[in-house]
């Protein structure tokens, strides 16, 4: 079955208490599934990240500069560079 297909009915104070009663209890429903299905994503997202942390693996966007270039820049920093004249050199925001 194709749960992303099936969609709760709308609620409309214009029918009557009964129904409008039912129609808001299946709406309940429908929206605890949805957090129930959020929650489930996010916990194996969390699982996968801390599998592939375990692995080894190295998370997030990559280094922009090398080590040899941030042993350099940080040593150009040392000497009396600004850190503006060093974004501009390796090409950085600063």
């Amino acid at each position: 079955m194709d749960w992303y297909s099936i969609r709760p009915a709308r609620c409309s104070v214009r029918t009557s208490f009964a129904s409008f009663a039912a129609c808001q209890l299946s709406q309940e429903v429908w929206w605890s599934i949805a957090q129930f299905e959020r929650e489930l994503a996010s916990q194996r997202t969390k699982e996968g990240l801390a599998a592939a942390q375990k692995r080894g693996k190295r998370l997030g966007r990559p280094p922009s500069l090398s080590l040899d270039e941030l042993n350099e820049a940080r040593l150009r920093h040392k000497n009396g560079a600004s850190l503006v004249s060093l974004a501009k050199h390796y090409g950085m925001h600063a």
